[in-house]
């Protein structure tokens, strides 16, 4: 109540207070004399009616207060509404004046914390780039936007797919992503001002305090009995709406910041998901304004992250000279820029200050390559079952390399002859002039020499007029022109100037697929042998030895010249 003048005096007694839901409120009135009711007799009584307004009202808004008509008052001579006592309608229906809302000049201050890891991998997604923690001043600030600038040595655009902002939804001031997330049904139903919940079974959550998602609506609990009971429940946590909910409806435990839950809906995701660097800048829009509390509602503030999905091609070195090579000054790396308080876009006139001194910088990370396993599929089926003296280019093997992910470089294969000859027992490595591996450039799975790209040529050691050369020798490597980057290949292996090819080289060994550890790596306990990067496969042309470059994760620096390698086998 207020005086006549307005002003609020320290006698007058609150005798009720309503919320507005659409549109109307209702008032239940009462004082410690009368509890339940106030009492009015034939000594004139002033009431004032107030409206406290939501530090969050629109500017210049504006609003009026009003009642249509005596069935808006409640009365009674014994109990409300009894029929015994009656409003006079002479003065209805009452409206208040207008009332402009004015804006607060309030202080929206963020404070900025470097998370970036010293190195990201390709196909990483929800790396964590920066933490923002942001706090209002008096009234809240109403923040819908923000632009981040890319960083790092030698960018491009395309090297980072998405650029999303997430909100700590569980407000442990951490970025949770990859944890179990409990979740179980709600087995009654709760109305909008309950604060105990029930699920089937809450052993799987947190014994509190933690924080729960229903719908829409973020609920912080207290304790959790470790059965299936949840109390002290703070209700609308984090701005979000209370509500109530529906039996069976699921009650999601917020384990990560990033949830996903009913109908792929992320509640912490601040942006739609979709943005990405151009020119490198990202320009993000919220998808839903955040409504940040003051310092009074909310001392510690809210904490938002900054992340990036790293493109699972994003190269580990960009070949500015184009020579195959990663040389000093071409690695790639990346991290994040704020550059000032008008990277932050909130409704005027409220403001952003920085408690970092601008620009806000993280450190740069380094790409390293995903750890592919590279499928090898091999196909003798086009090699013929007897060739001419002299003949170019005949076909011996079509074998396929896939990737799963993302991208491998194969540099070398080695090759091993075995067979028989009409003059030498054994053969001979005369017999082959030339190896030859094509690409299939155009992709009709046919060898066309004219088309096909020649990617390596190896040779046997010659002369071995006898066909005795120990094996070693027998084996040539073939060196790709260009190490070739891809996810998937289709190479075919040939022969030129092959005098002496078995006449049974498909009916021998038609081929087997055995996983096996290559039996002539010196270091067992490394990455360069594991079982994954090997595969057996018989027949008269015995590939000995694949080299690719590894896929093991491996710091930038020092790296060895032409680059680590591991081999794949065949026997």
């Amino acid at each position: 109540m207020r005086t006549a003048a307005g002003d609020v005096g320290i006698n007058n007694t609150l005798i009720g207070s309503g919320v507005m839901q659409l549109g109307d409120a209702h008032v239940a009135l009462s004082e410690a004399a009368t509890p339940g009711y106030v009492l009015i007799s034939t000594t004139p009584r002033v009431f004032y009616v107030t409206a406290d307004l939501n530090q969050s009202a629109a500017a210049n808004d504006v609003f009026f207060l009003y009642a249509h008509g005596t069935d808006d008052f409640q009365i009674g001579a014994l109990t409300s509404g009894d029929g015994i006592h009656s409003i006079d309608s002479a003065n209805f229906p009452i409206q208040t004046g207008s009332h402009i809302i004015a804006a607060t000049i309030d202080t929206m201050t963020v404070t900025f914390t470097d998370l970036l890891p010293t190195t990201v991998i390709e196909n990483q997604n929800n790396v964590a780039v920066a933490k923002l923690n942001v706090k209002a001043s008096n009234n809240t600030v109403i923040w819908n936007g923000l632009t981040a600038q890319r960083t790092g040595a030698n960018p491009d655009d395309a090297d980072v797919v998405h650029v999303n902002l997430w909100k700590d939804i569980n407000d442990n001031g951490l970025f949770d992503d990859g944890n179990p997330v409990p979740a179980s049904p709600l087995t009654n139903v709760i109305g909008v001002n309950d604060t105990t919940l029930v699920v089937a079974v809450s052993t799987s959550y947190p014994s509190g305090p933690g924080v729960l998602y229903i719908d829409d609506e973020l609920i912080k609990f207290a304790t959790n009995d470790g059965v299936n009971t949840f109390t002290g429940l703070t209700r609308g946590y984090l701005g979000t709406t209370p509500a109530g909910h529906a039996q069976n409806k699921t009650v999601w435990g917020v384990a990560n910041d990033t949830l996903v839950a009913d109908n792929l809906v992320k509640p912490g995701l601040v942006t739609n998901g979709t943005n990405n660097f151009s020119n490198s800048f990202a320009t993000m829009t919220f998808v839903k304004a955040q409504v940040i509390p003051n310092v009074a509602d909310k001392f510690a503030g809210v904490n938002y992250f900054l992340t990036y999905d790293i493109n699972p091609f994003a190269p580990v070195y960009r070949d500015l000279n184009n020579n195959g090579v990663d040389d000093s000054g071409e690695n790639v790396s990346l991290g994040a820029m704020i550059t000032s308080s008008a990277a932050f876009t909130v409704v005027t006139p409220k403001k952003v200050v920085l408690f970092n001194a601008p620009p806000l910088t993280t450190k740069s990370a380094v790409i390293a390559e995903y750890s592919d396993a590279v499928l090898f599929t091999p196909d003798d089926s086009i090699a013929p079952i007897s060739a001419t003296q002299g003949d170019q280019n005949v076909p011996v093997l079509k074998f396929t390399l896939k990737t799963p992910v993302s991208f491998a470089r194969i540099s070398a294969i080695k090759i091993g002859r075995i067979g028989q000859g009409a003059i030498q027992t054994q053969g001979s490595n005369d017999d082959i002039g030339l190896i030859k591996i094509y690409r299939d450039a155009n992709f009709n799975g046919l060898l066309d020499p004219a088309v096909d790209v020649l990617v390596g040529t190896g040779t046997f050691v010659t002369p071995d007029p006898t066909g005795t050369a120990p094996r070693p020798p027998r084996s040539t490597s073939l060196r790709m022109k260009r190490s070739t980057r891809r996810p998937d290949l289709l190479c075919r292996l040939r022969y030129r100037d092959q005098r002496h090819l078995e006449q049974q080289r498909r009916a021998d060994h038609p081929g087997s697929g055995l996983v096996s550890r290559d039996p002539s790596c010196r270091h067992p306990a490394s990455t360069r042998c594991a079982p994954t990067t090997c595969r057996t496969i018989r027949a008269k042309l015995r590939l000995v030895r694949f080299w690719c470059a590894s896929k093991a994760r491996r710091s930038r620096r020092p790296r060895p010249s032409k680059g680590r390698r591991s081999s794949l086998s065949w026997r």
